[in-house]
């Protein structure tokens, strides 16, 4: 959900869904609502339980423009990602994320939520699974060799 401001903030899916150790890329478009230029000097998230390095705005420096014409829109553009710790806990985490002038004036922000769930189990045993198959198919691989 956007606020107010004179930018509007769209994210095309306010949830975001992933496992520990992956990166959730957020992507939407923005909006000048306003009758005037909307400088997007500055981006910033805030998300209860992550700590700053597990966020990276760089996707909004890199894809939006320095400002926005009034009633102008962006296409949709990445805007930030969210990398999962490893040892996060499942659950659902919400945020906000925010476009500032330099000044500090707050252009516009829109909620966000990330959903954190466990790794499937066969993920635990796929690796034990894979060797005990090779090691199955060498075998019958050398009794093969060894009746011809």
């Amino acid at each position: 959900m956007a606020h107010a401001g004179t930018l509007s903030i769209t994210l095309n899916s306010s949830l975001l869904t992933g496992t520990p150790g992956s990166e959730l890329t957020f992507t939407g478009t923005l909006t000048n609502t306003s009758l005037s230029s909307a400088p997007l000097d500055q981006a910033g998230v805030d998300l209860f339980g992550f700590s700053p390095s597990d966020i990276d705005t760089n996707l909004f420096f890199v894809n939006a423009p320095l400002s926005l014409d009034p009633n102008a829109t962006t296409g949709p553009i990445d805007l930030f990602t969210v990398n999962i710790p490893t040892d996060v806990l499942s659950g659902t985490y919400k945020g906000t994320f925010t476009v500032s002038e330099s000044v500090g004036f707050v252009e516009g922000s829109a909620d966000f939520t990330v959903q954190v769930v466990p790794e499937p189990r066969y993920m635990t045993f796929l690796p034990g699974g894979v060797l005990v198959f090779l090691l199955a198919r060498s075998s019958a691989t050398r009794a093969l060799k060894k009746a011809v």
